[in-house]
């Protein structure tokens, strides 16, 4: 990932602009984006029977989670995607990107700052940031 920043602001006028989303870094022993990334790793490295198995247990216990919390799984999946934040996947589509999405990186906020702000001299101009296993926004602005 650090390499391919340093490339991106290669590429950046000075004044430009360079927007990107990292993943946020979540530090738990369980859960946590360490983990995740074994669990994508793995992922790509059995054959497509286990894959289909490992996107059908995940998404599985997601669908679980809402029939348990008195959601209506069907409807969820019915308008998974159409409630105006989609991404424009349906649901499986995501879940097979969750479990085997790979390569995957991840740093936090400060990581990213102190990386292109420290050893680029890139000015920070946006910052969206997130809890969880989602992506951080940034703009830098580029000086020189």
């Amino acid at each position: 990932m650090w390499p391919a920043l340093d490339n991106c602001v290669c590429l950046v006028k000075p004044g430009g602009l360079l927007a990107i989303a990292v993943y946020n870094r979540v530090e738990r022993r369980l859960g946590g984006s360490a983990m995740w990334w074994r669990i994508k790793r793995l992922y790509n490295q059995v054959p497509r029977p286990l894959q289909a198995a490992m996107v059908g247990a995940y998404g599985g216990s997601i669908l679980l989670r809402k029939l348990l919390t008195l959601q209506n799984p069907v409807r969820f999946l019915r308008t998974y995607g159409h409630d105006g934040g989609g991404r424009g996947m349906d649901f499986w589509h995501d879940v097979r990107d969750w479990v085997g999405g790979f390569p995957y990186e991840y740093a936090t906020a400060g990581e990213v700052f102190a990386y292109l702000h420290d050893r680029h001299g890139m000015e920070l101009v946006y910052l969206n940031t997130h809890d969880g296993h989602v992506c951080n926004e940034f703009t830098f602005r580029r000086l020189v």
